[in-house]
């Protein structure tokens, strides 16, 4: 018993000696990495790191540079940023009346929320277009129409209709009413769904003598624009009625918050680049004061960097919209229920008036490139085109297919898209304005 007392002692005693040398040699072993650390963090050491920091924003940057100098490719809104190279305090607006930087469309307590305001004008600039939009006192482009003219043709749509990059001359409705003698009267009006545009027709139908409405749908995303659900991710910073009732189509509710004035000053982000404005027309001193940057993000936005990821993340979300199925494709019998009520609320309107509708959808470049390899997709499209022209071919009225003239005749869709917008170029609303012209002789 005392000798394994003695053994037990003997060796607790060689363990603790043990864990003490390793405590030791553990210390030993920090200290030396803090010395090696503290050396490395040195004047000499933070200096190169430094240096080798700055070389490889400065390659990153010129590589971005002669990139996008050799290619040539445009970056929409972000083209024409001041960069250290570039840098400007010349009004690039110096020779547009001062009502040009009125927004293009605002939010109002009008029945159908967007609209234009009355008497302005409004910019609008990308790499492939740089026009001015006028509005008259009606908040409508062209001139003002002659109220009492009995062949007046009201155009009531989305963006395709108002003609987003064109000048007044070239839009549908304009270029229609040259081809055929007729004055037209554009009611077009970006980011609206049928519901809107069913309720612009109602409240002008009695402001101007007509017997012809063409109601321009592009259903890629009419369904979209009607639908109450997607609100608050893709409209929420808008002011518009929906049909959410199910039970009660004519019951409209709205969604947004619009200034209580007749027509609100709220610009819409999507529409106007406020800073950029600022950058240009007041220098780099004002770019730097804006309170809607953080300081990264100013420094970062002079920069070919910027425009550079700008450029990929444009590619890659140009790359996913080509291979996701066009959304006028991919509608609920809800969304169909919304847009056939819309259609009757025209027709009932213009039957009132002894006008006739025309309905026409206006297929954009992506859905045509997809019909092209996509059989399955163009039978459905066709099956919805027929159920359309069923609705429409009540009493007087019609359906037009444009989408089949435009199979029939295979136009080089680079001429008749713009290439870096998805609306239609000059040539492309000519096109669609002869097809019209022609439906109506």
């Amino acid at each position: 018993m005392t000798g394994r007392g003695c053994g037990s002692h003997f060796f607790s005693r060689n363990l603790h000696s043990k864990s003490l040398n390793r405590g030791i040699q553990y210390k030993i072993v920090f200290r030396t990495y803090a010395n090696d650390i503290s050396s490395m963090l040195t004047g000499k050491f933070l200096k190169t790191l430094l240096i080798n920091i700055l070389i490889l924003v400065l390659l990153v940057e010129a590589v971005s540079f002669t990139y996008l100098s050799v290619t040539g490719i445009p970056l929409g809104r972000y083209d024409r940023f001041p960069t250290y190279l570039n840098f400007s305090l010349d009004d690039e607006l110096m020779d547009v009346d001062s009502t040009v930087l009125h927004p293009r469309v605002i939010d109002s307590t009008l029945p159908w929320g967007i609209w234009h305001l009355p008497n302005v004008q409004s910019r609008q600039y990308t790499p492939c277009f740089d026009i001015v939009m006028k509005y008259n006192r009606y908040g409508i482009r062209g001139p003002v129409p002659d109220t009492g003219r009995s062949d007046n043709v009201i155009f009531i749509g989305d963006s395709f209709t108002e003609g987003y990059g064109l000048s007044e001359d070239h839009t549908i409705p304009a270029q229609f009413s040259n081809l055929s003698k007729r004055p037209a009267i554009n009611l077009g009006v970006s980011r609206t769904g049928s519901t809107q545009q069913s309720m612009i027709y109602q409240h002008f139908a009695d402001s101007f003598n007509h017997r012809e409405v063409i109601m321009l749908m592009f259903l890629e995303n009419d369904f979209i624009d009607n639908d109450f659900e997607k609100h608050d991710t893709l409209f929420k910073i808008s002011y518009k009625p929906y049909r959410a009732d199910s039970l009660d189509p004519g019951h409209i509710i709205y969604r947004g918050h619009p200034d209580s004035s007749a027509l609100s000053s709220r610009w819409f982000n999507s529409h106007i680049d406020e800073y950029r404005k600022i950058m240009v027309r007041k220098g780099l001193k004002s770019y730097f004061q804006t309170d809607n940057l953080s300081f990264f993000g100013k420094l970062t936005g002079l920069t070919y960097t910027r425009r550079m990821f700008e450029l990929l993340g444009n590619g890659l979300s140009h790359t996913h919209q080509i291979e996701t199925v066009p959304p006028g494709l991919d509608y609920r019998p809800r969304d169909l229920q919304i847009l056939t009520y819309d259609m009757h609320q025209v027709m009932e309107t213009a039957n009132r008036h002894g006008a006739r509708v025309t309905f026409v959808n206006l297929p954009g470049q992506r859905f045509l490139e997809r019909m092209a390899s996509h059989p399955e997709d163009r039978k459905s499209y066709l099956v919805l085109e027929d159920h359309l022209r069923r609705i429409a071919g009540a009493g007087p009225h019609r359906f037009l297919s444009y989408f089949s003239a435009m199979e029939a005749k295979k136009p080089d869709l680079k001429q008749i898209f713009f290439s870096c917008d998805a609306h239609y170029s000059q040539a492309g609303a000519r096109m669609a304005a002869t097809f019209l012209s022609d439906s109506f002789k």
